[in-house]
């Protein structure tokens, strides 16, 4: 667990300044079997095997039994935005299928019996949509999931009905947060049947000026009607920001260049960092080095952190459980040395 993959790091996704990934997430329930959050111990085994059992079918894919998983084993795969919150601190019995690159995990019995979903890197809802068509085509072949007619693909919440479709990206946006931007942003998209979520997705909050964009509406446009549209929608938040970002260096560069280089002499230099603290000044670095006014820190480089220091993953690389103040140290330790060796 310890060498877990993030699905969004590695290979350079396009638009990766603004846009860390793109998600794509299926929701499907068997045919025959109530849905999770009614259906009883041993139904819910029954169709955590059916799932699992054609799962595992699929080349080099790994099956965890989350009922095994320790707590801070659980959290790490939430930060690396395998899983949801609820289903970590889930008592069902639950399995979590997981690619070799773990772009794909199969959620078995969270809200749904089965939540698919494809994490790429940068804006890439394209090629995310493909290989989630492509696994639930492959489960498709032996599992009959609930599907009406009139209403496509039954699913715990009636929200999620019809293509049981969310498609999301994350997105780095402090330009628009420095000019005060963000809300009316919001409310356009809103107004567009899309919404915005934290780092975290539903019921968490935004960190480091990061947010998730997703669809809504489910029921009604197809598949690629849904995929095109926030596609569409993202790229003209990505022009948003890039216009707040060209607006700042006419019209503030002394100032940004000062903040983001205040924010880099805290990372080098401080001993203690707690978590928020944290990720602010790592998208005033981000964002220095996106309008290239601090060189020679590759945006990788800042990807990788944003994955390493939260709470669990510092856990995880000490090799025991930390108390609240002693991540802070380890916290402020890390980034100092990956800092470090990014200038050697």
């Amino acid at each position: 667990m310890k060498d877990l993959q993030c699905a969004w790091l590695g290979e350079m996704g396009p638009q990766q300044g603004v846009v860390l990934s793109s998600r794509i997430r299926l929701a499907r329930n068997l045919e025959g079997y109530p849905f999770p959050p009614s259906c009883r111990p041993g139904s819910l085994a029954d169709v955590l095997t059916l799932i699992t059992d054609r799962a595992s079918q699929l080349p080099d894919y790994t099956v965890l039994d989350m009922n095994r998983v320790h707590p801070v084993e659980a959290h790490l795969l939430v930060e690396r935005h395998l899983i949801s919150p609820a289903f970590a601190s889930s008592t069902r019995p639950r399995s979590l299928v997981l690619s070799p690159d773990s772009r794909i995990a199969l959620m078995c019995n969270e809200e749904d019996h089965l939540r698919l979903q494809c994490l790429v890197p940068g804006l890439q809802f394209d090629q995310a949509w493909k290989q989630a068509a492509e696994v639930e085509g492959f489960l498709s072949q032996t599992l009959s999931f609930a599907f009406d007619e009139q209403f496509g693909y039954l699913t715990a919440c009636p929200s999620n009905a019809g293509t049981g479709l969310r498609a999301s990206a994350m997105l780095h946006l402090p330009g628009l947060a420095w000019i005060n931007a963000l809300e009316n942003i919001f409310q356009q998209v809103s107004q567009l049947g899309l919404t915005v979520r934290g780092l975290y997705g539903e019921g968490t909050q935004s960190a480091g000026h990061l947010v998730q964009v997703s669809n809504q509406v489910t029921l009604g446009p197809s598949e690629e009607e849904i995929v095109a549209k926030i596609n569409a929608v993202c790229e003209q938040i990505i022009q948003y920001e890039c216009s707040a970002r060209r607006q700042l260096i006419s019209d503030q560069r002394l100032v940004v260049e000062d903040r983001c280089w205040r924010s880099l002499a805290i990372l080098r230099e401080a001993r203690i960092l707690e978590s928020n603290e944290a990720m602010q000044h790592l998208s005033m670095l981000r964002l220095g080095v996106d309008l290239s006014l601090i060189p020679s820190i590759p945006i990788a480089l800042l990807n990788e952190m944003l994955v390493r220091i939260r709470p669990a993953g510092l856990q995880m690389e000490s090799g025991h459980e930390l108390a609240p103040g002693e991540r802070d140290v380890v916290r402020a330790r890390l980034i100092r040395q990956m800092l470090a060796d990014a200038q050697e």
